[in-house]
């Protein structure tokens, strides 16, 4: 898989009332038909339905660049692997407006390689290690996130934290995703989304 990445500082990452294609980025991470396939095998025509239905915004989503804090840092192999398919089960869910839990951790983790993070910044990223290793089973059942990290009990995500910082930076980071992505929008009356200039049908899905 083609993790295709770019480097904007907190300063950079700017909700815009438009958001249109910016950027040089040259290749997307994978085709959402692909992340589909990944996470639910054979296509239901639900799903193949909902892909062809895709709004612009959402196909450049689907197929935009993972962003990192500038640096030099990225969150590794493992992480990035489970974007795409995070990203898709969000656009299907109807989520217009956020990222994922997975680049909001992507982001904080290069971050926090760079410089010492606030501290509700750092209480945000502790949080969203613990959902987010947990759910993708990259830790063992018994040695949970909290634990390693000396505390006593699991990390809570309050209201404030969720609203004003986590989701704050889940829209700015789907904003910039939008804004880089090279994707190129199809047609509706051809259906599938263009990779690269490439026409990915919807057929291409399966029954």
């Amino acid at each position: 898989m083609d993790t295709t990445f770019i480097q904007l500082s907190l300063d950079e990452l700017v909700v815009d009332a438009e958001i249109l294609p910016q950027g040089g980025i040259q290749a997307p991470i994978q085709p959402p038909e692909a992340a589909a396939a990944d996470i639910c095998g054979e296509i239901s025509p639900e799903i193949a339905a909902r892909l062809e239905s895709l709004t612009a915004g959402e196909q450049r989503y689907l197929l935009g660049p993972i962003v990192y804090h500038p640096g030099g840092w990225d969150a590794g192999d493992i992480l990035p692997k489970f974007i795409p398919q995070a990203r898709l089960e969000l656009v299907l869910s109807g989520e217009k407006n956020l990222a994922t839990l997975e680049e909001a951790l992507a982001y904080l983790a290069s971050a926090s390689l760079c410089f010492p993070l606030s501290s509700e910044d750092a209480q945000v990223m502790f949080w969203l290690t613990q959902d987010v290793w947990a759910r993708h089973k990259l830790i063992r059942e018994d040695q949970p996130v909290w634990a390693m990290l000396g505390h006593d009990r699991p990390f809570i995500l309050t209201p404030y934290l969720e609203n004003e910082v986590l989701n704050s930076l889940r829209r700015k980071l789907r904003t910039a995703v939008v804004r880089n992505s090279k994707a190129q929008p199809a047609k509706k009356r051809q259906g599938g989304i263009r990779n690269g200039g490439h026409q990915i049908e919807p057929s291409a899905l399966g029954n």
